[in-house]
């Protein structure tokens, strides 16, 4: 469409749209270019305006229509691009957003600011590497840009580049100091290293210049967590709820602090916000039925049981899964198909339905993990009737012929790493060169529970040390009959744990630093699992000192089997 030439009335008319937008009137200043518009379409100077007036009234789709209409009049404008861009991005459209960068940067290369705005839309579209090309691109024409590096940061911090991230943003807040979200995110970026009293340093610092920052409440409660200092984390929490009462992350991580502090009437309830966080990766439950959560009464109703987030937290709760029988419902457990042999025993208490079945005709659901707030579970009225899991006594009586009894010897089982596609994993688990001063206590045979690729550790780092299990235990129901043969079970906090203190074996668990809240604080013992025993780290990362413990405890173990 040509452009139609402005007479001296649309000059006029534009006049006085600027100074209504400069007194804030901007429906008249609205009304003034969309009558300039009627009579002259095309009319680059009036589609600005009225771009520009929409998109800071947060009307971006309408924005986005006026720079369109510039498009076509102007289809060679690069700051029509450029800014057409930056509405796509904040419409989301991010895709889109990049084909108009590229547009602009077509025709002027060296235009900082579409650079800069391509490197977010690229982060945007999870493309981190090609981002951080973009910023680093800008970097060359302009060393001292601070959006450049902080955004460099950012991308590097998504790459997995942490130390490089936090160098980066001390570059960014050098040339632009006390700027909150830089320092916000060096918190973030430095709280990954494990570096938590830097990072809650940090985030004290945006507090200072911000106190209405929840994120940096937020974060100020995830560093205290994570140095177990729940008390101080559950105000923090608080203070970010406050401010933003919808933050389920923030709702969760409460969740985490209250239980690990024993808070169970508290914590449950927060509990309930797991589904809602951004890092809850379960789909959405194959139900339209009515939440249950302990009213109204559950008896003679078809109750459906999801199971939920790893096989330790469904053994976990599955204690529960008899007092809802006993309370009269008619329990249904849905399971992966995994755990078929392994919880066949519950079909005494209920129907088992799998994940890849459909749904049998049901009245109400639970999330298996909500069950101790349907039964207002508090630490001292924890169901820790043990056993509830029994293992299947035929592959029980087949697993003898593997580990056969040793009445003066005690038999050990050893796991030393989880499921590496859990986030917490690096953290919880050990490592089997950690563990190799156990393999040396005499009086012990070992078995290799270790699962998945970290059993390759075994022929590795300790070729006689233990007897390797791996290739027979194809699932949890034949880990529970070589548990079932076993006089010990030594693990880190895994789905082995879990089983082994369910069927009331002599369970010793390997605990990290700030542990996960169900091991509760300042405990050698648990509630939920009367026979384990727990071993924790003084300090991230130490795990010396923990194994010269459990190696003396061994030892003594040991003797008294030979006695």
């Amino acid at each position: 469409m040509k452009m139609a030439k402005p007479d001296r009335s649309d000059s006029e008319a534009l006049r006085q749209a600027g100074l209504c937008i400069q007194r804030g009137e901007w429906l008249s200043a609205e009304g003034m270019l969309r009558y300039l518009l009627e009579g002259n379409p095309g009319h680059a100077e009036a589609l600005r305006l009225l771009a520009e007036l929409c998109f800071a009234q947060g009307r971006a789709s309408e924005a986005l229509e006026a720079y369109d209409e510039m498009s076509r009049s102007q289809p060679h404008d690069a700051e029509t691009s450029y800014n057409r861009g930056v509405v796509l991005s904040a419409l989301g459209r991010h895709e889109d957003a990049l084909a108009s960068f590229d547009q602009t940067l077509a025709r002027n290369p060296r235009d900082v600011a579409a650079l800069i705005n391509r490197g977010n839309a690229l982060h945007s579209l999870r493309r981190f590497a090609d981002a951080l090309a973009a910023f680093d691109a800008v970097l060359d024409l302009a060393p001292r840009n601070a959006d450049a590096r902080y955004n460099r940061g950012n991308a590097l911090l998504a790459l997995g580049r942490t130390e490089e991230a936090v160098a980066s943003f001390d570059a960014a807040i050098a040339l632009r100091p006390n700027q909150a979200e830089m320092m916000l995110n060096r918190g973030i970026a430095l709280a990954a290293l494990g570096r938590q009293l830097e990072a809650l340093e940090m985030y004290r610092a945006v507090l200072a210049i911000d106190p209405r920052r929840a994120e940096a409440h937020y974060n100020s409660g995830n560093a205290l967590h994570a140095l177990e200092r729940d008390v101080e984390a559950v105000a923090s929490y608080d203070a970010a709820l406050a401010l933003q009462p919808q933050h389920a992350d923030a709702h969760w991580n409460l969740a985490w602090a209250l239980l690990a502090l024993g808070d169970y009437e508290r914590g449950w309830q927060e509990h309930e916000w797991r589904s809602k966080s951004q890092r809850w990766l379960a789909p959405p439950p194959r139900t339209s039925a009515p939440l249950w959560l302990g009213a109204p009464e559950c008896a003679d109703r078809r109750l459906l049981v999801l199971s939920e987030q790893g096989t330790g937290d469904t053994v976990q709760y599955l204690r529960y899964v008899p007092l809802l029988a006993a309370c009269g419902a008619k329990v249904m457990i849905e399971l992966p198909r995994a755990l078929a042999r392994f919880c066949a025993p519950f079909r005494k208490h209920a129907t088992l339905v799998f994940d890849d079945e459909a749904l049998p005709r049901h009245d109400l659901y639970c999330p298996i993990a909500s069950l101790p707030l349907a039964f207002g579970t508090r630490v001292e009225t924890i169901p820790a009737q043990i056993p509830y899991i029994e293992a299947d006594p035929e592959l029980v009586a087949r697993w003898r012929e593997t580990i056969e009894p040793a009445p003066a010897t005690l038999r050990a089982g050893l796991v030393w790493a989880g499921n590496p596609k859990q986030g917490s994993e690096a953290r919880r688990g050990i490592g089997l060169a950690h563990c190799l001063p156990l393999l040396t206590v005499p009086g012990v045979r070992w078995y290799s529970l270790q699962v998945g690729e970290r059993a390759s550790d075994l022929p590795r780092l300790a070729p006689s040390g233990a007897i390797d299990l791996s290739p027979q235990l194809t699932d949890f129901a034949e880990t529970a009959a070589a548990i079932a043969n076993l006089d010990l079970v030594i693990t880190t906090d895994t789905a082995v744990a879990h089983i082994a203190g369910a069927m009331g074996k002599p369970v010793w668990i390997l605990l990290k630093f700030a542990a996960d809240w169900r091991w509760l604080r300042g405990r050698d013992d648990s509630p939920w699992y009367p026979s384990a025993r727990l071993f924790r780290q003084k300090a991230p990362g130490e795990w010396a000192e923990l194994i010269e413990g459990v190696k003396a405890e061994l030892v003594e173990a040991a003797e008294g089997r030979r006695a």
